[in-house]
């Protein structure tokens, strides 16, 4: 009785199957065209050159960063310059004070 029993849910669960990828096909869908490219350019034709991206600020990065890092201004900047920005970040790192960071500053 139980063999009949799977037998007949094993059919069931095959004709279901077979129903679900019947109806999973793919419809005919419509084939979408590319639309015509907006500027057209001939054999042989000269393309405009592309303008130059314009520049608010002459200086580049290294120059900006050096800026940044010389404090006074004196176009040479010290260790004391480039140590004093991150003094209050690392004190406050540093709870016990010792100057030195650990795992116990952590905790």
């Amino acid at each position: 009785m139980t063999r009949f029993l799977a037998g007949a849910a094993a059919a069931l669960l095959l004709v279901t199957g077979a129903f679900f990828i019947w109806q999973g096909r793919a419809q005919a869908t419509e084939v979408l065209q590319t639309p015509p490219p907006a500027v057209v350019i001939q054999p042989g034709q000269a393309l405009a050159s592309i303008p130059a991206a314009a520049s608010d600020d002459p200086k580049n990065k290294e120059e900006k960063r050096f800026a940044r890092a010389d404090k006074d201004e004196n176009v040479r900047f010290t260790l004391a310059e480039l140590v004093e920005p991150r003094r209050k970040p690392f004190a406050k790192l540093d709870v016990n004070g010792g100057g030195k960071l650990s795992f116990e500053d952590g905790r």
